[in-house]
This record gives C-alpha cells, sequence and structure tokens, in this order.
C-alpha cells in the first residue's frame, strides 16, 4: 500500500468513525479494544479519534468477560479504550 493510500485510508476512518459519532449524538461513553501487538490501532484510537486506555488486559490480569478460547491477541494481551463524550 503505497503512502498516498494509507493517508486516504486513514482519512476515511476518521471521517467514518466521526459520522458515526454524529448518529448517535446520545451515546455519552464510547469504548472498544484492540490487540496489543497492533500498534497502529492504539495509535489511531488514543492519538487520532481521542480515547484513553482504561486496561490492558493479559495472562497477569485477565478480562473477565473474555470467554478462555479467545485467541484474538495472539496471547499478548489486549487494550480496552474508553472516550467519553462531551
Amino acid at each position: 500500500m503505497s503512502a498516498n493510500d494509507k493517508k486516504a485510508l486513514e482519512l476515511f476512518l476518521y471521517a467514518s468513525n466521526k459520522e458515526i459519532e454524529n448518529l448517535y449524538k446520545e451515546t455519552k461513553i464510547w469504548q472498544t479494544c484492540t490487540p496489543y501487538f497492533d500498534t497502529r490501532n492504539i495509535h489511531y484510537y488514543v492519538n487520532k479519534l481521542k480515547f484513553h486506555i482504561i486496561s490492558f488486559w493479559n495472562k497477569y490480569k485477565p478480562d473477565p468477560n473474555m470467554p478462555n478460547d479467545f485467541i484474538g491477541d495472539g496471547g499478548d494481551g489486549m487494550f480496552e479504550f474508553e472516550k467519553i463524550m462531551k
């Protein structure tokens, strides 16, 4: 993927997220998560969308709501993010 394609994708994702926020203006708190190994997602949520990291789930601090057979994080853990709307 070229640098221009990456920038276009980033702008599209940002605009999409803002449109979702506009569609659900009554939402007070947004939450999501992403795997530890996906550093681009972590950067995107924190620096672009202004989410805050509220938890880091891993083998030493397991997410109580996660099924025991979950493997989506590759065994490295998951960051949980939260954005409080104003």
